[in-house]
């Protein structure tokens, strides 16, 4: 949703790109909620979802499949953070407001992928990177640093530490 694809740092402030009709439906949301004249609207632009009945790890276990040889920018974060900060959002009494959720610490495609390898036995130096398609999303590195000014906390502050637990329900 944000412009560029360059791997810059991209707030709350970025300009928004339409680009897509999923990315236009919402920006077109984002401006209804935030142009309704109702105080204490929290709008909340969610990275990539992970945890129960979402596993984007098979994603990263075919490193030849990653476009541009997996360079490019992930954002994640856990559904269980996400809960937390739409709780934490639901007392907001103030001006609308936007929020960025990710764990906020972006990491490579290609970083993911070495990871996710080490963690099912498989030596990372054995990966072979070779997808050259231009990659399906943004390539941005998220900022959470406004969400985290609220209080809110990641309990997966990475990948690392949400991967590592298994995604099971209840």
């Amino acid at each position: 949703m944000y412009g560029g694809r360059d791997g810059a740092w991209v707030d709350e402030s970025t300009p928004r790109r339409g680009e897509g009709a999923g990315n236009r439906a919402l920006i077109e949301a984002e401006d209804t909620l935030l142009g309704a004249g109702l105080d204490g609207v929290t709008v909340l632009r969610v990275a990539g979802i992970y945890g129960p009945g979402r596993d984007p790890r098979p994603r990263f276990a075919r490193p030849e499949l990653l476009p541009m040889r997996g360079e490019y920018w992930v954002n994640l974060a856990h559904q269980a953070d996400i809960v937390a900060a739409i709780t934490g959002s639901v007392t907001w009494s103030g001006q609308p407001r936007v929020l960025n959720v990710s764990d906020g610490a972006p990491a490579t495609a290609a970083e993911v992928a070495r990871w996710c390898a080490q963690a099912r036995g498989i030596d990372p130096a054995s990966l072979v990177f070779d997808g050259e398609g231009e990659i399906s999303r943004s390539n941005q590195r998220i900022s959470n640093a406004a969400l985290v000014a609220t209080g809110w906390r990641a309990r997966f502050p990475s990948f690392r530490e949400g991967f590592s637990e298994p995604f099971t329900s209840g």
